[in-house]
């Protein structure tokens, strides 16, 4: 469609007699319209807002099992309390709704940039060389965070049900002499729970007992044990958890009464009646300078404890820690495989930040569905679930977890089941589970407000697929835990199986994508998991897509193992993966012998660019500019999306199209580049190109690691099975292998950092840091476990 601006001019009214009359009838006309438009909407208002409150209740909102509420039976326990909140640079929660939090704040003594640089969210903007978990099993663990000249450590143990202990370090590592800051704090959410705190001006003992109807009642001390204590001080207030930095922002104050000190910012109840108030937040600071060491203890339902031990905290640290490293070498095999110490650290704590992302939410999210004009509150739901990103995407994604829980279930199988079993049980009666679960006020707080909603019509890769299959393949997917969760599988399947599917049988096509976007240089697929990878230029109800049939092959040979496994008497599943895998059948619909790939196929232009145009000499308008018409066929964009009849060991090991996939994977011009296989051609149109004029380039030749490890799977596969392409694919997988994992070590010991994406022209990390999610994978890549 090419878009042109016309200008025209406003005709001007007749002249003559005629004219004071025309206007009188425009007055009124006028009056009457406006008369008409306050009553519309008026009447639309009242219709919107009973439409929003009416509690007729929706089916797709309605859990799986019937009930709007959330089933409450996680084998974590109610009590269950570790490092669940990693959105946090520390900070402690209970698997369980609405729980109690323990976490800490910190800050120097000096405004920057005209403010205080408190640091409590992990976030980007905080510029820290690093934070990452060395150690954590959920019982345990121990990070190290580098705030310029500050080196904190923190850890955790839980030593059983009734008692957690914790210890912070903060080191000035360059004896500056200046002033630092800590605050520790507790915060509650439910109106049902309380906080007070005991002997609050006590200086080397904090106390705070807290009442819990959901994470139970504790008692926890903090206590001084190294280091000079500057100034002490508290603040007792309420706030809801996403504004408790603001809350202790809004009441600080300057103290100039220290003897040899001119001023301090301390945070104050500004001589407030606290213990006459039911407060949700209490704060403590503690000012110090060099080095500060705390000793931190939580003692559940009255359980007497002996009195806090600096020493024998270490040695149990240590310990653990040394358990932690045979684990972890029984299950990888690093030291057998001949990896150096560094490669094994750098490992170990990938699999520590992986453990250490995993989260618990509570609350409801907002859907927009078929059955409802309005998005409308969907839960209250819960989620355990690893996040992709501690700074910058603290939630849970419905297409990330499914990698994670590749590594998780290697390390945790019970663990892994755990989660697995939380994102079904958050399945609607459709069998539709949300891309995105934004729960709780502090998780809203941290997403833009046009991502909030979800839309039921629109999925994500059905990727637990490969979780699955690994857990059955492994003997770790007992018929209990299976047959618990068949039913909502079998929804979930069925709801890829119609609401995704194309017009031609055994054809799939991602729905969402936007048929009337004039912005985008190529219309976005953000279903598919590949957000702006391109696909069809003008999106239409025939195109049809590779990687879903692909993935849907995957999920039906999954799904014949598992009513295989459970004696299930249904053949439907084995029966549609021998049409999905049939490879004259998938050559039929997606093989292009002129452009000699396997592809997509859609309404399609070979000529667009973004254009910008002046309007009205006041702006500039960029848009898409269609230079030659769609014509319907193969889209031949090379990349990703086109190596899944790979990546899914769906061809024929003697199928020569294989060698065909093989030589373009291997093509320095096409995906192969020094640090991993890039996203896109590099001769690609689209290749790192931007789709708006804001909007850069995403999926459009940098490299990602779940996909190498997708393709890496597929290798493997082909690589020890006989046939003609047998060498040729192991020469490719071996090389590959070695590129990731070189260039992946060298990123993280020069940034400090695992990246969400790779440069492919330089290999340098790009887009969020940290980001454990799925670049964890590269953990199972070095461990050769696919």
């Amino acid at each position: 469609m090419e878009i042109k601006f016309r200008r025209r001019k406003l005709n001007k009214p007749p002249p003559g007699p005629d004219r004071s009359i025309l206007a009188k009838q425009a007055k009124i006309a006028n009056k009457k319209i406006l008369i008409i438009e306050i009553i519309f909407l008026l009447i639309s208002s009242i219709v919107l807002i009973k439409l929003y409150l009416k509690v007729v209740p929706d089916e797709t909102f309605l859990a799986f099992n019937g009930s709007d509420t959330f089933p409450n039976d996680l084998p974590l326990g109610n009590q269950y309390w570790s490092s669940l909140v990693s959105g946090h640079y520390f900070g402690l929660r209970s698997a369980s709704p609405k729980s109690p939090i323990v976490s800490m704040m910190w800050f120097r003594n000096q405004i920057e940039n005209n403010v205080l640089p408190i640091r409590h969210w992990c976030q980007h903007e905080d510029g820290l060389k690093r934070f990452i978990w060395n150690y954590n099993d959920l019982n345990f663990g121990h990070q190290t965070i580098y705030d310029r000249n500050l080196h904190i450590n923190t850890s955790f143990i839980k030593f059983n049900q009734n008692i957690i202990r914790a210890q912070i370090k903060i080191i000035d590592t360059e004896n500056l002499n200046q002033l630092n800051s800590i605050i520790l704090y507790s915060a509650i959410e439910s109106e049902d729970d309380l906080i007070y705190s005991i002997d609050p001006d006590s200086n080397d003992l904090i106390t705070l007992k807290v009442f819990s109807s959901s994470a139970g009642n504790y008692t926890l001390y903090f206590k001084i044990t190294d280091g000079e204590l500057i100034a002490k001080s508290h603040l007792h207030t309420n706030s809801t958890l996403d504004q408790l930095k603001e809350s202790v922002m809004n009441n600080l104050f300057i103290f100039k009464g220290h003897p040899n000190i001119d001023s301090i910012f301390m945070i104050s109840d500004r001589d407030r009646s606290f213990l006459d108030e039911r407060n949700n937040f209490i704060a403590y600071q503690i000012v110090f300078q060099k080095f500060l060491t705390i000793d931190m203890e939580m003692i559940f339902n009255d359980f007497e404890a002996a009195e806090l031990n600096l020493i024998n905290y270490e040695q149990e640290l240590l310990e653990r820690c040394k358990s932690f490293d045979e684990k972890f070498e029984n299950i990888f095999s690093m030291e057998n495989k001949g990896f150096s110490n560094e490669m094994i650290t750098f490992s170990r704590s990938i699999m520590s930040n992986m453990i250490g992302g995993i989260s618990y939410f509570y609350g409801t999210s907002l859907v927009k569905s078929p059955h409802s004009k309005l998005p409308k509150p969907y839960g209250p739901i819960q989620l355990l679930t690893a996040v992709p990103s501690r700074s910058f995407f603290p939630r849970g994604f419905l297409w990330d977890e499914a990698f994670h829980q590749l590594l998780i279930s290697l390390w945790d199988p019970n663990l892994s089941k755990t989660i697995i079993k939380s994102w079904f049980d958050i399945i609607n009666n459709d069998g539709w589970i949300p891309r995105e679960v934004i729960l709780g006020d502090e998780a809203k707080a941290r997403v833009p407000r046009e991502f909030l909603v979800q839309h039921s019509t629109n999925g994500n890769p059905p990727v637990f697929f490969l979780t699955l299959e690994s857990l059955i393949d492994n003997d770790q997917a007992d018929d209990e835990w299976l047959g618990n969760i068949y039913p909502r599988l079998k929804s979930w399947y069925n709801w890829f199986n119609t609401t995704q599917s194309g017009q031609i049988p055994t054809t799939f096509r991602w729905r969402g994508r936007n048929y009337t976007s004039i912005f985008e240089l190529n219309p976005k697929t953000l279903a598919s998991g590949f957000d702006d990878y391109p696909r069809a230029t003008h999106p239409s109800d025939d195109e049809i897509h590779l990687d879903l049939r692909c993935w849907m092959a995957l999920a039906s040979r999954v799904m014949n193992k598992i009513v295989t496994k459970l004696r299930i008497k249904d053949d439907s599943y084995k029966e549609f993966y021998a049409k999905l895998s049939d490879n004259q059948l998938l050559e039929q619909l997606h093989w292009s012998t002129e452009h000699n790939m396997f592809c997509d196929k859609g309404h399609n232009s070979d000529s667009v660019e973004l254009v910008t145009e002046i309007v009205a000499d006041i702006y500039e308008l960029t848009l898409r500019q269609v230079n030659h018409p769609p014509v319907y066929g193969c889209v031949p964009n090379f990349g990703y999306a086109n190596l899944f009849p790979l990546a899914m060991n769906l061809l024929e090991p003697d199928n020569p199209k294989l060698e065909i996939i093989l030589n373009n994977i291997e093509d320095p011009n096409q995906l192969w580049s020094p640090f991993g296989l890039r996203s896109l051609s590099r001769s690609n149109f689209y290749y790192d190109q931007y789709n708006t004029r804001t909007d850069g380039p995403y999926w459009r030749g940098a490299i990602w690691i779940n996909m190498n490890y997708l393709t890496l799977k597929g290798l493997k596969h082909y690589s020890t099975i006989p046939g003609p392409y047998q060498e040729h694919s192991k020469l490719v997988y071996e090389k590959l292998r070695q590129n990731l994992i070189q260039n992946m070590f060298k990123q993280f010991v020069e940034s400090g950092y695992v990246w969400e994406q790779y440069s492919d022209e330089t290999g340098t990390g790009k887009g969020t840091h940290p980001f454990t999610g799925w670049s964890a994978l590269i953990i199972r890549i070095m461990a050769e476990q696919y």
